[in-house]
């Protein structure tokens, strides 16, 4: 009596088991776009459910062992049977094990604020205590989350200018007349080595500066750009077109909200000269805002380097090559590194230009030199090359 009670109770508890792993099976792999699960639900319950799993296998197999040790003659026989049922079970409790981290579980929690947000504290390493972070989202009924922007503390949950239009320093309202921006200087510069293997433009970060804002300042009557000292800037022992020592200096307008669109500048430590440019976009916080925003970096960035082009004709390039930048993702194996190579290039009097964007990484608009050189070298590794006419 007490045995079927047993089995029968065993037989409800997994069976109830099963249908809640297929149900949570089937959420985490069907999630609406642009959203998350929450953390009790992905995480929590996944936990819960893998640990009853490595319980019922445990049990599973003892009750398997005694049985053979019943019904099976051969002492011999009887050791290798048990010993493949303990194999495989510690297999299977590996397998759940390595699935208990698969699904993220280093540490993440989240809390409820008390304007409707959810602070999200989580672990980037499980194995560095000290390495966390805190993110802001918006919650989105009872599983789901909606992701804002990273936080600068766990107390810094207010959301003002998160989804908010840009303000007029970064308004996305743009000429639309196709005649040549001739009221800004032309920026000469000319295309030059300056360690070896290293091409540069021979401009410095504050004439690229001077050149943006004064376009910028023609169509918003204010400045955008800040000096290079205000900039965030970091040193690296190489960069992706250079094996030589780089400062990399990145600009925001707002370095508070860590989704806002940036520029950044590789100069070399030894010359103040620039590698390259670069106008970046984070796809995993989009807004209509945000990207508007983007598209005003590229359009100004590009009429820096390419002053002789027509307004519209700069509006289409850039929405090519970003449109382009989609179509040619790369896998985040294939990240925006040394030794990238990007899929197609456009030029015009030695500056090329090409996206790049990589699965788990912001999109990139880049401005390299190039020479003829060059160009072979790209079109032997396969990249389409087009001169801009």
């Amino acid at each position: 009596m007490k045995n079927n009670i047993f089995k029968k109770s065993a037989v409800s508890i997994v069976l109830i088991m099963t249908a809640l792993s297929c149900y949570y099976l089937w959420k985490i792999n069907h999630v609406p776009e642009g959203l998350e699960l929450r953390s009790w639900f992905r995480i929590r319950l996944g936990c819960w459910l893998i640990f009853f799993w490595q319980i019922a296998v445990v049990v599973f197999a003892v009750i398997l062992v005694n049985r053979l040790r019943m019904n099976v003659q051969s002492q011999i026989f009887r050791i290798v049977l048990v010993a493949c049922v303990i194999f495989i079970s510690a297999c299977s409790i590996l397998y759940l094990t390595w699935n208990f981290f698969g699904i993220n579980i280093a540490n993440e929690r989240d809390t409820e604020n008390s304007n409707g947000t959810l602070t999200v504290y989580h672990d980037n390493d499980f194995l560095r205590p000290n390495d966390f972070s805190y993110l802001l989202y918006e919650k989105e009924g009872l599983l789901y989350r909606r992701y804002l922007r990273d936080m600068l503390d766990e107390n810094d949950d207010s959301i003002s200018g998160t989804d908010a239009a840009p303000d007029d320093s970064v308004s996305s309202s743009l000429p639309q007349d196709t005649s040549p921006a001739s009221e800004v200087p032309k920026l000469d510069f000319d295309i030059i080595e300056n360690r070896e293997n290293e091409l540069v433009f021979n401009i410095s970060l504050n004439d690229f500066i001077d050149s943006y804002n004064s376009s910028y300042y023609l169509d918003h009557n204010t400045l955008y750009l800040q000096k290079p000292s205000e900039w965030k800037n970091f040193i690296y022992d190489s960069t992706i077109h250079s094996d030589h020592e780089t400062t990399l200096y990145e600009f925001s307008i707002d370095q508070k909200i860590w989704s806002q669109p940036t520029i950044t500048a590789y100069v070399p430590t030894n010359k103040d000269y620039i590698q390259e440019i670069t106008v970046n976009f984070d796809d995993h916080a989009y807004s209509e805002s945000f990207y508007d925003a983007f598209e005003e970096l590229c359009y100004y960035t590009l009429k820096v380097f390419f002053p002789e082009l027509s307004n519209q004709q700069i509006i289409d390039l850039y929405t090519e090559l970003n449109m382009l930048g989609n179509q040619y993702l790369f896998d985040n194996d294939n990240g925006y590194a040394k030794g990238c190579v990007p899929c197609i290039l456009y030029h015009k009097n030695g500056v090329g230009v090409y996206p790049y964007f990589a699965v788990g990484e912001w999109q990139h608009l880049c401005i390299i030199p190039v020479t003829e050189e060059t160009l072979h070298d790209f079109a032997d590794q396969g990249v389409e090359i087009h001169e801009i006419k």
